[in-house]
């Protein structure tokens, strides 16, 4: 269940994102830029 009035913070957070009309769950990453941290580390954050 996602709660969209609930702000996310840097680095803390799992975030639902749809991108390229598919989701995908990332930590939200706002500094030093905004971007979404994959849980693996094989791949690569995805700036936006």
């Amino acid at each position: 269940m996602a709660d969209s009035s609930i702000q996310a913070k840097h680095g803390s957070d799992v975030v639902v994102v749809m991108l390229n009309s598919e989701f995908t769950i990332k930590k939200l990453q706002l500094e030093p830029r905004l971007a979404l941290s994959p849980m693996n580390p094989d791949y690569e954050p995805k700036t936006l």
